[in-house]
């Protein structure tokens, strides 16, 4: 298709480029403890802990029940 050829010419490729080059990180509001410089197992370890917090994140955001907006509705027709 046009769009997929769009995205895999050297065009496109080196405009994404020129975008990417134009990116600041802005790292400071990151711990000081993590803007020296790191081992790769200092990292991994990081990495695992990043990834752990999310997990639980996202586990209680699954266990969340989305609200009921029958009742919702109902609240309203009694209201009325």
């Amino acid at each position: 298709s046009q769009v997929e050829d769009s995205i895999s010419s050297p065009k496109a490729s080196s405009s994404v480029h020129a975008k990417e080059a134009l990116i600041e990180i802005d790292y400071s509001n990151l711990n000081e403890d993590l803007k020296d410089a790191l081992s790769e197992e200092e990292i991994k370890a990081e990495m695992n802990t990043l990834q752990q917090r999310l997990n639980e994140q996202q586990s209680i955001l699954q266990r969340i029940s989305a609200p009921n907006m029958k009742a919702m509705e109902k609240l309203e027709s009694v209201r009325d």
